[in-house]
């Protein structure tokens, strides 16, 4: 962090609580080489049990091993062996979208639904898109552009004819929390199916004409620079963050700012995935590796600065030690972020008068402190005096 003096007291927004992390290894450290040979393309959690989709069928494996299952075709009623996504409802029943339909697993019991017992007149049921409500509604979205309700043992399809669904393949399905349905699309932008009406826009906020069904115009356009919209995202507030090949968008439905590498600290604008941690930290999949927000800088990982087996990130989520995972073209990394350090620095700096930053949780055992390039001690706070005024970089390690 910096802040700027002045001959007076100076007041600078950069002077603000902020955390410190260490970053140790999963527990499985040869994860990147068991996973090596799949490409990942959706993980989750249940318990220590975690479920990951990849080109090459179904794995599970434990959080705290190196050994893992693989389902196929051959071994299992997985109906083709790419597996596109995976989500755990809550009643702990494991759906499965594949490129030829869903799969249910309820503890030892399988269940395979293709395109007829769905209804799909095309007879073609690759699924790309998955989500399961707080109500165990079941929301599938396929590459042909139709998206497929399940509740209460009946299955509803929406497509051109009754939304403004069925021009573009479905590439992300979420549910917000007030229960609304989104969709991002691969090419039509973003789709939404709000108290039983549609909206959808694109990134030139137009709209897709035909079909019958009622539309709502309750919403403002999301700033999307690219209509082809990977990741849709809620944050603890409740707010859509909005993942295209042209950056990410924070949208609330009426304001909207689109962030990209342009703008702030992302490595690549192939946004395919977008997660809050339990810190509240957002991190970004993109092609170029993954990225980290903490509210204060970003960190940006990638094959040569960490153990990701590629740099073509694809999901990224946490286990509920609140290690990341985070999935790639070529096999899968976890690491776990922990606070070992908490500051909170006064929102005034006067010349001559002593900095005092005080650590509140200890959970480093080596710190340093560097100020302007030179060393400032090895303590856990800091006291320093500024003598002169100007721009001061202030650097902790904190390390075990």
């Amino acid at each position: 962090f910096n802040t700027k003096l002045k001959q007076t007291c100076a007041t600078n927004g950069h002077l603000n609580a902020f955390d410190a992390f260490f970053a140790s290894t999963y527990p499985c450290e040869d994860l990147p080489k068991v996973l090596k040979n799949f490409d990942i393309k959706d993980i989750e959690m249940e318990g220590q049990d975690v479920w990951i989709a990849t080109d090459r069928g179904l794995i599970t494996m434990s959080q705290n091993e190196c050994d893992y299952t693989l389902y196929t075709k051959s071994n299992s009623i997985l109906p083709d062996n790419e597996v596109n996504r995976v989500v755990i409802g809550t009643s702990g029943k494991i759906y499965v979208g594949t490129s030829e339909g869903l799969v249910i697993i309820d503890g030892t019991s399988w269940t395979f639904l293709g395109a007829n017992q769905i209804g799909l007149s095309n007879n073609n049921l690759n699924i790309s898109a998955l989500a399961v409500d707080e109500k165990e509604t079941v929301w599938i979205g396929t590459r042909t552009g139709e998206l497929g309700k399940y509740e209460n043992g009946s299955w509803t399809i929406f497509d051109g004819q009754n939304s403004p669904l069925g021009h573009y393949g479905i590439l992300d399905v979420a549910v917000s929390r007030a229960g609304n349905i989104w969709m991002g699309t691969d090419g039509g932008g973003i789709v939404g199916y709000v108290n039983g009406a549609w909206t959808d826009f694109n990134h030139n906020h137009g709209h897709h004409g035909g079909g019958n069904y009622v539309r709502t115009y309750a919403f403002a356009p999301p700033y999307l620079r690219s209509s082809v919209v990977q990741s849709i995202t809620f944050d603890l507030n409740g707010m859509m963050w909005i993942g295209t090949t042209e950056g990410f968008v924070y949208w609330t439905g009426g304001q909207s700012i689109a962030y990209h590498s342009r703008n702030i600290g992302i490595p690549n604008d192939d946004v395919r995935d977008i997660y809050f941690d339990k810190n509240d930290a957002i991190w970004i999949a993109t092609a170029y590796g993954a990225v980290r927000y903490n509210g204060y800088g970003w960190t940006h990982y990638h094959t040569g600065n960490s153990d990701l087996p590629s740099n073509s990130t694809n999901v990224i989520i946490s286990d509920p030690l609140n290690h990341i995972w985070v999935g790639t073209s070529s096999g899968a990394h976890a690491i776990n972020y922990k606070i070992i350090a908490k500051f909170h620095l006064p929102e005034a700096v006067c010349l001559d008068q002593t900095l005092k930053v005080d650590n509140e949780t200890v959970g480093a055992t080596n710190y340093r402190w560097v100020v302007d390039g030179q060393d400032a001690g090895e303590d856990e706070g800091l006291d320093w005096t500024f003598v002169t005024p100007g721009v001061h970089d202030i650097v902790l390690y904190a390390y075990n």
